[in-house]
């Protein structure tokens, strides 16, 4: 009787927080992949305007992230009209950057060293 009891306590457990683990992962793959095609624009094609748009809709979901602050400060730097809003946001990247290059990860939350 216990080992039923164990058995249905486990399985409601698995049937309640799997769900949430789930979108949990899937949250974070949108996001790899959102900022994978920010990048590309960026990086790639140079097209600041489609990357700063993009990087735009990242940072209101993660504001806190200095990485997107950076990307998007210097989209803005090359962008006409938005020179004081690129230095706001390269002002708040630039108090949360990596130690090291090492340290640099593209997805990650802290801005560049060269930020």
């Amino acid at each position: 009787m216990k080992r039923v009891f164990r058995r249905a306590v486990i399985l409601t457990f698995l049937i309640f927080c799997s769900p949430s683990l789930f979108s949990q992962v899937l949250s974070k793959k949108a996001f790899i992949k959102s900022v994978q095609e920010a990048d590309a624009f960026y990086y790639y094609d140079e097209d600041y305007e489609k990357a700063s748009i993009l990087f735009e809709s990242l940072l209101k979901s993660y504001p806190d992230n200095s990485n997107l602050s950076a990307k998007l400060g210097i989209c803005y730097l090359n962008l006409d009209g938005k020179k004081a809003d690129a230095l706001k946001l390269l002002q708040k990247a630039s108090s949360n950057i990596v130690s090291d290059d090492k340290e640099y990860f593209e997805y990650g939350e802290k801005a560049p060293l060269d930020t």
